[in-house]
């Protein structure tokens, strides 16, 4: 049984955070869109894209007082009632169902903390949240498995006995959640957010993949409706149904903030 959710939260909690969040921040913080910096893309870190911009414009601040600044500019944005922030499709229903079902639920990022709380204080998700992991908690970041473990650890806890394969990774990314959810044993579902097709997906070792996290029922067993697991296999070759969407779990309030 799934006694574990884990989620992603760029384009998988929040729709479109990369238009309506971290672009604006970037262009805030060097006065030029991101986009013009050479060698900058999707899954480096902040602080790797700040010493790019660094040294491509010049600026004469170092990268932490840059750093503290783009945390205070996403953060503002995230509290401003005239951003145009929005849940995805089926974040909180999703979150509702685990809660209901008993899971402890964890929120996953490679951002920062303040950023994550702005989001839940927004979003009202504060009931709906065990714990959050953050860039920081672990000298490693995503795809690592280390804040995978982390998390696991965090509330094993809590479920005594818990096991990897009775943990379930949301997100959006082939490497950073795929990958990793799957190096740590966990079982890991994607979801298409333009990002990343289908098949590349399924390519990263995603048991399942979704169009929308509608599809995702908590309440179902364990046999997600019907969709495809990539042969029905966990990592460890345990057949998906066998584990069931169906613990027993009390829960608690949001940690770590």
């Amino acid at each position: 049984m799934i006694r574990v959710l884990i989620k992603d939260v760029d384009d998988l909690l929040v729709r479109d955070s990369e238009e309506t969040v971290h672009r604006p921040t970037w262009q805030q913080l060097f006065g030029t869109p991101v986009t013009e910096i050479p060698d900058v893309r999707v899954g480096l870190r902040p602080l790797d894209v700040i010493q790019l911009a660094k040294d491509y414009l010049g600026l004469p601040e170092d990268i932490y007082t840059l750093e503290r600044q783009r945390r205070e500019i996403v953060e503002g944005i995230v509290r401003s009632p005239n951003s145009n922030l929005n849940l995805n499709p089926g974040a909180r229903e999703l979150l509702e169902g685990a809660r209901e079902e008993g899971m402890r639920t964890i929120l996953l990022t490679s951002g920062h903390l303040g950023y994550i709380a702005a989001l839940v204080n927004r979003f009202d998700l504060r009931p709906l949240v065990d714990y959050v992991v953050t860039a920081g908690l672990t000298e490693r970041s995503k795809p690592d498995r280390a804040p995978f473990d982390f998390a696991y650890n965090m509330v094993r806890g809590d479920i005594p006995g818990l096991q990897p394969s009775q943990v379930v990774m949301v997100g959006d990314s082939p490497r950073s959640d795929i990958q990793g959810g799957r190096n740590a044993g966990f079982w890991t579902i994607g979801l298409e957010t333009g990002h990343a097709s289908r098949e590349e997906l399924y390519n990263a070792g995603a048991h399942l993949v979704v169009g929308n996290l509608l599809e995702i029922d908590p309440h179902s067993g364990g046999t997600f409706d019907g969709y495809p697991f990539n042969n029905g296999l966990h990592p460890e070759g345990v057949p998906l149904t066998q584990y069931g969407f169906l613990p027993s779990l009390q829960h608690g309030g949001l940690e770590r903030m």
